[in-house]
């Protein structure tokens, strides 16, 4: 399997429990494992910051803004995973049921990184079923912040 990673920025500063902030969404064709996720703060949260990670219980809809992922070794061919930053219609639903959860002091360049090392990594289904989505979402019912992150998945 190829490695690849894209790296974006959030811009969504929803001050709302569970609102979905950023993403990854695998092609219709390819399913995708997540090796890594880290995220960085540049713009402080208002309070003390906490994100988690879940999987969607519905797709974002809409023109989506996303970053193509880079292949580790150029010579792979290109992929078909993606890391989203904004859905023009709706954003991915989700149930509040989260698989990894981090909280933080609201300090510019507070941050963490998640990895999934056991097995394949963490599986992300086809970016066709209503579970294709990983969502990073705000925990808390205040300003986020904004952050830098990456995703390093295999395909």
């Amino acid at each position: 399997m190829a490695v690849y990673t894209a790296g974006s920025r959030s811009t969504i500063v929803t001050a709302s429990a569970n609102a979905v902030l950023a993403g990854f969404r695998a092609s219709t064709t390819d399913r995708c494992w997540i090796r890594e996720i880290g995220l960085f703060y540049v713009t402080a949260p208002t309070t003390s910051g906490s994100l988690g990670i879940q999987r969607s219980t519905a797709l974002g809809t809409g023109a989506i803004t996303a970053v193509i992922g880079q292949a580790h070794d150029p010579n792979e061919p290109a992929t078909t995973g993606q890391v989203e930053t904004a859905w023009a219609t709706a954003a991915p639903t989700t149930a509040n049921n989260y698989m990894k959860r981090w909280s933080s002091a609201p300090t510019i360049g507070n941050g963490m990184v998640w990895r999934f090392d056991e097995g394949d990594g963490l599986l992300v289904p086809l970016g066709s079923a209503v579970n294709g989505e990983l969502c990073i979402c705000n925990l808390l019912a205040t300003a986020p912040g904004t952050f830098e992150f990456y995703i390093t998945w295999t395909e």
